[in-house]
């Protein structure tokens, strides 16, 4: 739902994954024959799990064969310089731009981006509304889902659709259902993969909001997603049109570190934000506060244009940096989930 392909220098990402595990030994009896083994009695009580063997551990912070000096980029520069060419270009500018380009063709098995911008036909996707809603209640019903205590499927508080542009100001949660009341598998040992968490927008992406709902949530959609978000979340003001498509379409560059900025009213904002540009040169770019919309000026090192090719240096560097980041299904926590490697 995870940056993303458009806001990153690179348009993939090398999905580098970390798994912690437990041994657990135990001890069986051997037998003479298999027809000698017999389920246990169901009224047996389940053997108390030993502390060195807990159903969850955290990770640790280096697994078993990986050293710190494996995690820092220049190690492998140095071991692939010897039979690769750091500097080929894996992806020309222009290829770059295609494949981006190409994440908003509709095609069987895919779900594109979406052009906010396009007319939205009102009917069609409050019908998909109420299909997700017939969804979610059916697998609440077959006992698929476990759901939290409280109403999930509101109403709108209007009939009619409203739409308006804001730039999220935090990271907002998408909700698949009208609430934010979390929905889990039914065999679920952990509460972090909530089925009702969609996707989230990251700070200053569009986000259009269709309705206000009932339960103080709102009807919302983004490029890569639709669903609900709390009425409380931080926007922008309504921007217009022509402010949106600069949002929407870019171009763009991207923060290659965190940085605070010196306008009046301060902003933190962390790498890999991506921000519409102001200029052909590159070096001021868009930025939404709780005002509006104004222009920043960062230099060259700190504001990197997401047209450029994709070098195999920086293909390593890039998924390098996303080691440290969480993973968090739909958006759990900022974190992100195998779709924002590629979104």
């Amino acid at each position: 739902m995870s940056r993303r392909l458009t806001a990153l220098c690179v348009p993939t990402l090398a999905l580098l994954s970390v798994a912690a595990f437990c041994a657990c030994k135990q001890k069986s009896e051997s037998t003479t024959s298999k027809s000698t083994k017999v389920a246990v009695d169901e009224q047996q009580e389940a053997p108390v799990r030993p502390a060195s063997c807990p159903e969850e551990k955290p990770a640790d912070p280096l697994l078993p064969g990986v050293t710190t000096e494996h995690r820092d980029p220049q190690y492998w520069f140095g071991v692939l310089e010897k039979t690769h060419d750091l500097d080929e270009v894996l992806l020309s500018a222009a290829e770059v731009k295609k494949l981006n380009q190409s994440i908003r063709v509709p095609r069987p098995g895919f779900f594109p981006q979406q052009d906010l911008l396009e007319p939205l036909d009102e009917t069609t996707f409050l019908n998909k509304v109420s299909e997700r809603f017939e969804w979610m209640k059916g697998k609440v019903d077959k006992g698929e889902y476990v759901k939290d205590a409280g109403e999930a499927f509101g109403r709108p508080s209007s009939t009619t659709l409203s739409p308006e542009f804001h730039i999220a100001l935090e990271e907002v949660q998408l909700y698949c259902a009208a609430s934010s009341v979390g929905f889990y598998d039914a065999d679920a040992t952990s509460k972090r993969i909530d089925r009702n968490r969609c996707s989230n927008a990251h700070p200053q992406e569009l986000i259009e909001v269709l309705a206000p709902w009932s339960g103080g949530m709102l009807l919302a959609r983004t490029a890569t997603s639709w669903g609900f978000i709390k009425s409380e979340v931080a926007l922008s003001p309504v921007v217009e049109e022509a402010q949106a498509r600069r949002y929407a379409e870019g171009p763009y560059g991207v923060l290659s570190k965190d940085i605070v900025t010196s306008t009046e009213t301060e902003v933190g904002l962390t790498r890999h934000t991506r921000l519409p540009l102001a200029n052909k040169k590159g070096n001021k770019a868009y930025l939404a506060t709780a005002e509006g919309v104004e222009q920043i000026e960062l230099d060259k090192n700190t504001l990197m244009p997401t047209t450029l090719a994709l070098t195999r240096q920086a293909d390593i560097q890039e998924a390098i940096s996303n080691l440290v980041t969480p993973y968090g299904f739909g958006g759990l926590d900022g974190g992100i989930d195998c779709s924002r490697l590629l979104l």
